[in-house]
């Protein structure tokens, strides 16, 4: 229901993106540079995407079943942690150093 009210109202489905989700993406974005520009780590894409990327990974469809309350996906701290730590692991194979 709230989509499809969202869909009726794109300036508040705007304002909510902007406030949450893109928030979210850039100050991710923002961590990823600093740790590139600090060399920690060597980003073969630019941070939004790198960004965008690792949020994909930890929502994955665990996300869906949340939010439908399928299969009793109560919030589970050690389970999320866990898909964090990979999501976290997969991006830094995805951009570790490739010299040459």
């Amino acid at each position: 229901m709230l989509s499809g009210e969202l869909r009726r109202h794109p300036d508040v489905a705007q304002a909510f993106y902007e406030l949450g989700p893109a928030r979210t993406l850039r100050n991710l974005a923002a961590i990823l540079a600093d740790a590139a520009e600090r060399d920690e780590i060597a980003l073969r894409v630019p941070p939004e995407r790198a960004a965008e990327m690792l949020v994909g990974m930890w929502q994955g469809f665990s996300n869906y079943r949340l939010a439908l309350g399928i299969n009793g996906t109560e919030c589970d701290p050690g389970l999320l942690e866990a898909e964090v730590r990979e999501g976290v692991t997969v991006l830094l194979r995805g951009v570790d150093r490739v010299t040459g």
